[in-house]
């Protein structure tokens, strides 16, 4: 009986540790994805981006599941655009990629990260208008994009004060 019960136990075990390497790889792959859109890194920050989560520069994991929560690379000097990849990062709470160089359009894959509470891109050289399905991300409490070339925001339940409570700040 007690044989039994620890073999449950250890199965149970293994099948967590699997999951959580297949789960952990699913963020590596997408870190990697933002790195190869990454044309420029003057501070070398992304050098360290390896297959060591959580121990990656800029990137912040969750101490229960490893999950990449936060992405922090702000006043780097990165060049480059803002991959789609990003969205694979369904855990991730904030994005704080200020005063760096990229540019191009907002993803509007962003909009699939409904657990998201900030996004903060100030001076960078993104265009075109916030993605509509911002909305999605129904815990978004500060969206900051000043200092871009040309951001809109078209979408009617952000500019809503009554519909969402954030602070916003855009062009």
């Amino acid at each position: 009986m007690c044989f039994s019960f620890f073999s449950k136990v250890a199965v149970l075990l293994v099948a967590l540790i699997i999951q959580m390497s297949g789960v952990v790889s699913v963020d590596n792959l997408a870190l990697h994805a933002i790195k190869s859109e990454i044309t420029e890194d003057p501070q070398g920050v992304l050098s360290f981006w390896n297959d060591s989560l959580p121990f990656w520069r800029g990137v912040i994991c969750g101490s229960l599941h490893q999950r990449v929560t936060g992405l922090n690379l702000a006043n780097r000097g990165l060049v480059g655009t803002l991959s789609p990849s990003i969205a694979n990062l369904s855990f991730l709470r904030y994005i704080y990629l200020d005063n760096n160089k990229l540019h191009g359009s907002i993803p509007p894959e962003i909009g699939s990260l409904f657990r998201l509470e900030s996004l903060s891109l100030p001076n960078n050289s993104f265009t075109k208008e916030i993605p509509n399905n911002i909305s999605n991300c129904t815990k978004l409490l500060h969206i900051d994009l000043s200092g871009n070339i040309a951001i809109k925001c078209s979408n009617q339940s952000i500019k809503s004060p009554t519909k969402r409570r954030f602070q916003e700040f855009y062009s």
